[in-house]
């Protein structure tokens, strides 16, 4: 199968994910299962075909020198892809991620106070969770919503596909380069929202320390486990370069903290779980003294709290529903007791 038939055939079965290995079948990404997509094997004529069809010629070389290239380019389709390419003696490895399909026409499914969050465009609010395409669908379709009500510029760095944004009232630039060509060329120069997305180093977060101080609103996804792992994750950047203010900055700039978990839902597609925590006074004490205990005993409350979500509240909310059934939910959970003692309460 020719190069550009692998990329039409995983597009074709809605996949946002292809995988091609020299000598192995190519695979693509169908929720959460790698399905083959053609029974031969990738040849060395395929990849030297999707290399010339894909690259520069600096960026071959690159990639010869080096043993690995990486970037974002338009296919001929239109949607953006994002490329992750690994060669050496022993392995020959391409990784894509597609733009998302028809982004901007599905619903934005997420709780009402992230979006009422969101449109003060002020300081600090993570999307944590596992890296999947629906965290890219969530800001993309959050940056069209504010886009047909607000006015501003909007610096988006991403190194995975990232959709064009339709501009009404505001306009957008967009990078994939490195984290040291996005900070030193200043690239996020005179943006009024800055995205970053899948990207978290200690240069990137001392920087979105400043922005928030500037009055920039920051929109950052972190690829984690959970909730709590993304603020570990933020927490022990921040201690490279450790000052007695750091976790203060940190705390008082988050507005709103919130985690996808996507989960397979009994019509055989995909819905989403929550943790979410709105920026409180206890919050932000926590966070600048490094109490991720009281942090998490908060998340598993299982309280009322309109300002708190435990993924467990939103799995209960997803059995009732009969979106998903118990195997998923319980499949899903990070605290399985948790989750057994909650749908008890309810008489489930």
């Amino acid at each position: 199968m020719a190069t550009i038939n692998y990329f039409a055939e995983a597009r074709k079965r809605k996949s946002q994910e292809l995988m091609l290995v020299l000598g192995s079948e190519p695979r693509c990404r169908v929720h959460k299962d790698w399905t083959t997509i053609d029974s031969t094997p990738v040849l060395l004529s395929d990849w030297t075909q999707m290399l010339k069809s894909l690259l520069k010629a600096e960026q071959i070389q690159g990639l010869e020198i080096a043993g690995r290239v990486e970037g974002c380019t338009q296919m001929s389709d239109g949607f953006r892809t994002s490329y992750s390419i690994f060669q050496t003696t022993d392995c020959y490895k391409a990784h894509f991620c597609f733009e998302p399909i028809h982004v901007f026409e599905t619903e934005l499914s997420l709780p009402s106070v992230f979006m009422e969050t969101v449109q003060r465009r002020q300081g600090l609010v993570i999307l944590g969770g596992p890296a999947h395409p629906y965290k890219t669908n969530t800001l993309a379709q959050t940056l069209y919503k504010l886009n047909k009500e607000y006015a501003f510029h909007g610096a988006i760095f991403s190194k995975q596909a990232f959709p064009g944004i339709p501009e009404e009232k505001a306009s957008f630039v967009y990078q994939s380069t490195s984290v040291s060509d996005v900070i030193e060329g200043g690239f996020f120069a005179g943006a009024d929202i800055v995205v970053i997305h899948e990207t978290v180093t200690a240069d990137l977060l001392s920087q979105v320390m400043d922005f928030c101080d500037e009055g920039k609103m920051v929109l950052m996804t972190i690829p984690s486990h959970s909730l709590i792992s993304a603020f570990h994750k933020c927490l022990e950047l921040l201690s490279r370069r450790f000052n007695s203010h750091s976790l203060w900055r940190f705390a008082n700039h988050l507005t709103l903290a919130i985690a996808q978990h996507p989960v397979a839902s009994l019509a055989q597609d995909t819905v989403l779980g929550f943790e979410m925590l709105l920026s409180t006074p206890q919050l932000k004490s926590s966070l600048a003294q490094d109490q991720m205990s009281t942090v998490e005993a908060i998340l598993q409350s299982n309280l009322d709290n309109p300002g708190v979500l435990g993924l467990n509240q939103s799995l209960l909310q997803l059995l009732v529903r009969r979106r998903i059934d118990m195997k998923q939910a319980f499949l899903v959970t990070q605290d399985p007791d948790g989750l057994d003692q909650l749908l008890k309460k309810v008489g489930i």
